[in-house]
């Protein structure tokens, strides 16, 4: 049932996602990819708190719903 309702309200949000989700999207599908980027620009960390927590994929959901959580910050 779960599966179900992100299936509908994934083609509801789709056009409501800014430029950060998208780049949220991209970098989560392909993780070890971005992981090379990040090594190297740490700066992104302050951006897209969550890629840096182990929460990436609830992190993308909420980033989709436009109320994106920043778990990592202090």
């Amino acid at each position: 049932m779960l599966l179900h309702f992100f299936r509908r309200t994934r083609i509801v949000h789709i056009t409501n996602i800014n430029r950060a989700g998208i780049n949220l999207l991209l970098f989560s599908l392909r993780r070890r990819r971005a992981r090379r980027i990040f090594k190297k620009r740490t700066q992104i960390y302050n951006y897209f708190p969550q890629l840096n927590s182990k929460f990436t994929l609830l992190g993308l959901i909420f980033g989709i719903l436009g109320q994106s959580p920043s778990p990592s910050r202090p």
